[in-house]
């Protein structure tokens, strides 16, 4: 089963298989839904139940007024009263009824609207119970792996990570290699880093890391058009194409033939035609 990461605040990290984590995120999102239907159809029903109540005390007043006109009309006649206010009473009983099936229907909503809020935000706790329970066994598991004594194995054990989409593990990987081997060459790990940034979404780190290579421009370091393609993406990605265009304009001057710079026309046109 492969392994999904979860990153704490202060940089710690956690391992939760991936099926754990989707059917967490599954459920939370199918509470969001059920969350937001409800208070919809609590907004509509409280809605129609005011203006239904607005009815009520309209109607009510009507009554009222018909209680009168019984009286002045009906006065000397006992039984010709007692007949319309015997409809008048039976109406009021029926207008009181409805009254209090509303008024019943909205605290009904309420507490199911309750009951849902914390089911919801209950499940909400759970990532983090799970983190607390779980923190001290994934950084074991890290910490239990034999760490590699050439660089070459660094490397690879950290692109391991990477594969597994494991991000903030392999980071921890290539930060170490990046300590161990702090030379002319270290630029290889320096892009590692940025493509795990670049992977996981977090373009804006991302750039960070593309912006040292690009700003000590290294003669011995071979995939400069590659990291001008993915520095573009990633500000266009962060909403600032016009950052982006500049950089992949760049690179198709500076490497016209390159595999990248097609791909960068190729966005530059999309650009272009929105």
């Amino acid at each position: 089963m492969i392994g999904i990461c979860v990153v704490l605040l202060g940089g710690c990290f956690i391992f939760l298989s991936r099926e754990e984590g989707e059917q967490m995120m599954d459920e939370i999102n199918r509470l969001k839904t059920e969350l937001k239907n409800l208070k919809e159809r609590h907004y509509l029903d409280q809605q129609t139940t005011e203006e239904k109540l607005r009815n009520y005390d309209r109607e009510a007043q009507k009554l009222s007024q018909s209680l009168e006109n019984i009286r002045s009309t009906y006065g000397s006649n006992v039984a010709d009263f007692g007949v319309q206010l015997d409809k008048v009473i039976n109406s009021i009983m029926e207008l009181n009824g409805k009254y209090e099936l509303n008024v019943h229907r909205i605290e009904e909503l309420n507490v199911e609207l309750n009951k849902l809020k914390e089911a919801y935000n209950k499940l909400l706790q759970q990532p983090s119970q799970k983190i607390v329970e779980r923190q001290e066994s994934g950084q074991e598991r890290l910490s239990a792996i034999k760490r590699p004594s050439t660089r070459k194995e660094y490397i690879a054990l950290g692109k391991k990570f990477l594969a597994d989409k494991q991000w903030e593990a392999a980071r921890v990987i290539f930060d170490e290699a990046l300590n161990k081997w702090n030379d002319s060459n270290k630029y290889e790990i320096i892009m590692l880093i940025a493509e795990s940034y670049y992977r996981e979404g977090k373009f804006q780190n991302a750039i960070l890391e593309y912006e040292k290579i690009i700003r000590d421009n290294p003669s011995n370091f071979d995939s400069l058009d590659e990291v001008l393609f993915k520095m573009g993406i990633s500000f266009i990605n962060i909403s600032l194409k016009d950052d982006g265009r500049g950089i992949l304009e760049e690179l198709v001057r500076k490497y016209p033939k390159s595999k990248y710079a097609a791909m960068a026309q190729k966005k530059l046109k999309e650009i272009k035609s929105k």
